[in-house]
């Protein structure tokens, strides 16, 4: 994978996830955090494993320091363009973002939020920040607004008693659009 420091960079599909287990597995053995016995017991699980939960059981054990760092802060500017973040970016306690007629995207499908608390800091201008995020995840808005908008969509799945990450998004809005979005799960049934 191009970005070790993402463990897990989406729950769809369910190989790459997998992928990246085994690979932070492979680091708790070669740092001396499983025996040799463990490792291969949790790889042969991981290979074996029907869902993103499954994958996510078999590191829960391993301490902090086996795991990914997890960086203080990180800033990013914005003027007059499309971007979306993710990666390395988006593994900080403190995420700050400045943007000016723009249109920001942070995908948490793609790389999960850090566990715990994370502040995102904004001074938007004119500019459309996306989140999209996995129910397990809750928002509190503190953001200053002057005519702007916050919107946060919910799906049936969304419980705000038990979050992973809590999101504190503060700062400051002008003329701008804050939107919120979860997961969407489509089922298909077969025909008869």
């Amino acid at each position: 994978m191009t970005d070790e420091t993402n463990r897990f960079p989406a729950f769809p599909p369910l190989s790459e996830h997998r992928e990246a287990t085994i690979e932070a597995l492979q680091e708790a053995f070669s740092s001396g955090h499983l025996t040799l016995d463990a490792y291969e017991a949790r790889v042969t699980a991981a290979e074996h494993a029907l869902t993103g939960a499954d994958l996510e059981g078999l590191l829960a054990d391993l301490p902090q320091s086996a795991l990914p760092a997890v960086s203080d802060a990180e800033s990013v500017q914005c003027r007059m363009a499309t971007k979306q973040l993710s990666g390395a970016v988006l593994r900080t306690r403190r995420l700050d973002i400045e943007s000016s007629m723009s249109t920001l995207t942070i995908d948490y499908l793609k790389d999960e939020p850090i566990r715990g608390t994370q502040h995102i800091e904004v001074d938007l201008n004119m500019s459309t920040l996306v989140l999209r995020l996995p129910d397990d995840v809750v928002v509190e808005n503190r953001v200053q607004e002057s005519m702007s908008t916050f919107k946060e969509y919910r799906n049936k799945y969304y419980d705000p008693t038990k979050p992973r990450t809590t999101l504190i998004i503060t700062g400051s809005s002008r003329m701008s659009t804050i939107t919120v979005k979860r997961k969407r799960y489509w089922f298909f049934s077969k025909k008869k």
